[in-house]
């Protein structure tokens, strides 16, 4: 057996001396916990051991590996990308545990191909258990926007299809993870995952991951896995080949014996119906959607599931171009207003003139140099990193940052500022996805909102705006041709409707805040008219 080593010598060596040891173990203290199942783990994997007890003790262990996996899972969800150094080193340690624990079934496995231990009385629940694991691997690296590696989808399609060759893919067995749930089969754990990659992780924050994720339990069942192509297709249909180191996609397949099709169109009933609901005021809760969400937040995640989904949209609305130049990217409101004026931002009756030799120097670098900017006192030290522009279409930028190329960290829906190599002003963007390679190459994608940007000074207006600061905006253009207002751009929590801003740019003026057309994750863009 792949893997064994005559020197192993776990803790323990059957289901018993397994459930003893983990007695004594403090689940409480996480951190040495996590480290001593993972030793213990990857020591069991070395050890050769009965096939029938090995299954028992991973079953004794499965509990236990999920409750630290998910506590130290906390220690990087909702962080930026790419990790910090210390959240990278728990986010790998967690890696290393799916990956020790989904090696504990491979062995499984292994022992049910060749007839070996009497276990092909529990394949259905080898198979489901060793599909979970992986999965889970998986779902990990979505909550980070890390890229899969070599062989990751490889594994979980073999495993798949070792299930089908055994007769036991569509038979149920206890919930790996949820006590109260219903059982399980091995097709819905390998739809499940399928599913939660088709619903483009990169693009959604790790709640709106989590949202999916739970909401893909309610249609798992409706979707049937088939090696024969749905009649009703539109366009491409989904398929998966189990022989491939991919996962499902609309990508046509060369015919074989291991392509799989997803038959979604009861899905596509089911979230057609729901968006409906959602649109005549029905509650996402009575929808079984959950009460920790919105009406709206709801209807337009479903909208997107249904189109990532149900709808063959492989052909781009709007082409993009192979771009082979540079640009340098800033992250925030206040960085973009620093870029944009040329000089740190000061209170209205504070602002000066740049130098003219200042000027030239952010004409040629788009930056004060290090020495004019210790001239000025209070000038901020904000990042405008070099990136490369992969290509770029009117509506946005898909760039790349190599290894040790910057530190700005990115969160979805964040305010991003682009200068192309080629342009003579920054862009104002929205980060859309986010991706990191194995190499720690990060890339993102970014829509452009249109518009030249002016950088402003505002507050909050009414009888207490003197005692108010003036803090750094944007303001967007209208743009008749594109049918879009002019706009502002402020803190996220801002926006209320008919709130009283004063704004400078030159001279001060009042607006009311009318609609808020775009929520991010620290900026809102909203519509204005003058008092």
């Amino acid at each position: 057996m792949h893997g064994i080593n005559q020197g192993a010598d776990p803790a323990f060596t059957n289901a018993k001396t397994c459930a003893e040891w983990l007695q004594a173990l403090p689940l409480i203290n996480v951190g040495p916990s996590h480290g001593k199942l993972l030793g213990e783990l990857e020591e069991l994997n070395r050890f050769e051991m009965p096939p029938g007890e090995r299954l028992k003790v991973l079953e004794v262990l499965r509990e236990a590996v999920l409750f630290v996996q998910s506590e130290q899972a906390n220690k990087f969800a909702d962080k930026a990308a790419p990790l910090a150094s210390q959240e990278r080193e728990v986010f790998l340690n967690v890696m290393a545990l799916w990956s020790a624990f989904a090696q504990g079934w491979q062995h499984c496995l292994e022992d049910l191909e060749k007839g070996l231990g009497g276990l092909s009385a529990q394949a259905a629940l080898v198979c489901q258990r060793a599909l979970w694991s992986s999965g889970m691997k998986l779902s990990e690296q979505f909550r980070v926007y890390q890229e899969a590696g070599p062989g990751e989808w490889r594994r979980l399609n073999r495993i798949q299809a070792l299930a089908e060759h055994l007769g036991v893919a569509t038979k149920k067995v206890d919930h790996p993870s949820q006590r109260s749930a219903p059982d399980i089969s091995c097709a819905e754990s390998f739809t499940q995952i399928q599913l939660l990659a088709l619903a483009n992780p990169n693009e959604h924050s790790p709640r709106q991951q989590a949202l999916v994720a739970r909401w893909i339990e309610l249609w798992t069942r409706k979707v049937v896995l088939s090696d024969k192509a749905p009649p009703d297709a539109v366009g491409a249909p989904l398929s998966v080949d189990l022989g491939a180191d991919t996962c499902a996609s609309r990508v046509p397949k060369e015919g074989g014996a291991g392509v799989r099709y997803l038959h979604m169109h009861e899905v596509g009933k089911s979230l057609a119906k729901r968006i409906a609901a959602l649109k005549k005021g029905e509650a996402p809760e009575a929808l079984g959607l959950g009460s920790d969400l919105s009406e709206g937040l709801a209807a337009q995640m479903l909208v997107t599931l249904k189109q990532q989904w149900c709808e063959d949209r492989t052909s781009r609305l709007i082409p993009r171009r192979s771009a082979a130049q540079h640009a340098q990217v800033c992250c925030g409101i206040a960085a973009a207003h620093y870029f944009i004026t040329g000089r740190p931002f000061a209170t209205p009756a504070k602002v000066s003139a740049l130098t003219s030799q200042q000027r030239e120097h952010i004409e040629t670098f788009g930056q004060l140099s290090t020495r004019s900017a210790e001239e000025q006192p209070g000038t901020p030290e904000f990042a405008l990193e070099q990136w490369r522009i992969l290509n770029e279409s009117p509506s946005g930028f898909r760039l790349e940052r190599p290894h040790n190329g910057g530190s700005l960290r990115f969160l979805q829906q964040q305010l991003v500022a682009v200068r192309p190599s080629d342009a003579g002003y920054l862009f104002i963007c929205s980060v859309r996805w986010i991706s990191v390679s194995d190499g720690a190459i990060l890339r993102i994608g970014t829509r452009i909102m249109p518009g030249v940007p002016q950088g402003i000074a505002v507050r909050i207006g009414g009888i207490n705006a003197q005692a108010t600061k003036f803090v750094p905006a944007l303001m967007l253009p209208a743009m008749p041709a594109l049918h879009t207002p002019s706009t502002l751009i402020i803190r996220a929590g801002w926006f209320r409707h008919k709130r009283l801003l004063e704004i400078q740019s030159g001279a001060v003026a009042q607006v009311l805040l009318t609609s808020a057309i775009e929520r991010g994750s620290d900026f809102e863009r909203c519509t204005f008219e003058p008092v």
